[in-house]
């Protein structure tokens, strides 16, 4: 069959995700073989990794620097832990309106470190929703531009498939501090290492589904990640990955699936939200039906 499916995975990512996809499409050869993949990452390190790990794989792939690039028509996009990786920006709220939080340089110690702006942002809390705007004085809200979710959600809508957005946040807005630093597999303060550790924060979902639908698709979601994924058998196929496993396999199927859809301190099951948006014309993906 022609590769005419287009599958579209949103970065950062190493292609396993894309590998694990394409192994799971071979109960389906016909759909396999008419993949084409489409990957579309910013970072020439990240794409010499997805390179490597699809090296073996023999159906077409491209990538390119954004969403707009890829070419039009339908398509499945897989955006996996994408939208936390997207700038956040934060707000701090006064007695006189919300501040911009900002970085300078402190005085006394010539280190990084936070401060805000002196006068509120102009029209601001207006466009907020009304359990943030009832936040006390000192309260740090955190938003991200829209320009991610439009994209994909016009995407969606005037070239028809569907997008799954699997990450980890909150499902309605509301104020709070999630801005967080990795370094060295250990978390770090944000400013005494800039430029060398990973920075992310929580994904605020209901910015996300209000841009998508606003530029005509479906939203499905957010659910949590738990939810989702036994909806779609996960208990079952590790039930049959552990009867032919050793005792030490076993297990360690069993404590994948606990942080898969645990919802404990360790667990991603709550944590971690998932929501489909579709073209008008598609009903509810696998997962999310009612």
């Amino acid at each position: 069959a022609p590769a005419n499916i287009r599958v579209i995975e949103l970065g950062p990512g190493r292609g396993t995700l894309m590998k694990d996809a394409l192994r799971a499409a071979e109960v389906v050869p016909d759909f396999r073989a008419a993949v084409a993949l489409h990957f579309v990452e910013i970072s020439p390190v990240l794409e010499a990794h997805q390179k490597r790990t699809l090296e073996t794989e023999t159906i077409p792939m491209q990538w390119h620097r954004a969403l707009a690039e890829v070419p039009e028509g339908p398509a499945i996009i897989i955006a996996n832990e994408f939208f936390d990786a997207l700038p956040v920006h934060q707000a701090v709220k006064s007695d006189r309106g919300w501040h911009q939080r900002q970085i300078g340089i402190d005085d006394d110690s010539g280190k990084l470190g936070f401060t805000m702006s002196a006068d509120p942002v102009p029209h601001f809390e207006p466009l907020l929703p009304p359990a943030v705007r009832a936040a006390p004085a000192g309260s740090i809200f955190e938003w991200r531009p829209d320009t991610a979710a439009i994209d994909l959600g016009r995407r969606v809508a005037s070239g028809g498939g569907a997008a799954l957005v699997i990450d980890y946040g909150h499902a309605e807005s509301a104020v709070g501090e999630t801005l967080q630093a990795v370094g060295q597999h250990a978390y770090a303060d944000p400013l005494t290492a800039a430029g060398n550790v990973d920075l992310t924060a929580h994904v605020d979902f209901q910015p996300i589904v209000r841009a998508a639908e606003a530029m005509g698709a479906i939203s499905h979601g957010p659910i949590e990640q738990s939810l989702f994924l036994r909806r779609l058998g996960i208990e079952t196929r590790a039930a049959t990955l552990k009867a032919k496993a050793s005792r030490a396999t076993a297990a360690g199927i069993d404590a994948a699936l606990a942080r898969l859809t645990g919802h404990g301190r360790t667990g991603m099951g709550a944590l971690f939200k998932a929501v489909a948006l579709t073209h008008p014309t598609i009903g509810a993906p696998p997962g999310f039906e009612a």
